[in-house]
């Protein structure tokens, strides 16, 4: 992740987590790069409530996924408090932190090119609507990382991912962490 973070840094002025999932790594990441010295801008896009069932498609639904996010939340697994987490990057500058659902909050999303963006919504209408609205706004060599792409129970995401990156003429390489890693390609 570091490594990436570290290419990353060089491209461009943007880089984006949407996500619901909060990783403390990220905490670290900004310490190893000493982010207040880049002239980028970190943007955080999040619910702070779990899944958005609105975007949770029927076969989603019979995998359980609601009910896995309800058992996350229940256990106190996602973060809620979209104040804690300001405080929590309050001492970086650039971090513009969106509560509200993807596909809905994308548009707060004004970076015109992006060097990295992790994405790890749990769901593959969010997670398609990302990769869709952040593809033209990559820089060649810039990675876009999914997340739950090979876990066992995100097939869904797995199809949907891999159809959008076969209209792009790349493949998703497949980690041995289950998370899938696309690099676009250099111009």
């Amino acid at each position: 992740m570091i490594l990436n973070l570290s290419n990353a840094t060089m491209h461009v002025n943007e880089r984006l987590q949407p996500l619901i999932w909060l990783p403390r790594r990220w905490t670290r990441s900004r310490e190893f790069l000493d982010w207040n010295s880049l002239d980028k801008t970190f943007y955080l896009l999040d619910t702070f409530s779990g899944i958005d069932e609105r975007f949770v498609n029927d076969e989603e639904k019979l995998l359980g996924r609601l009910e896995i996010n309800k058992k996350v939340l229940d256990q106190g697994g996602y973060e809620l408090d979209v104040e804690s987490v300001r405080a929590n990057f309050s001492e970086w500058e650039r971090v513009r932190i969106i509560k509200g659902a993807v596909p809905e909050t994308l548009s707060q999303v004004d970076a015109e090119q992006v060097a990295y963006v992790h994405l790890d919504m749990n769901c593959a209408i969010p997670e398609l609507a990302a990769a869709e609205f952040f593809w033209p706004r990559l820089v060649p060599g810039a990675f876009m990382l999914f997340d739950d792409y090979a876990y066992f129970g995100f097939k869904p995401q797995t199809r949907a991912l891999n159809g959008f990156a076969e209209s792009k003429g790349v493949k998703i390489l497949s980690l041995p962490t289950g998370q899938g890693l696309l690099i676009k390609p250099m111009l």
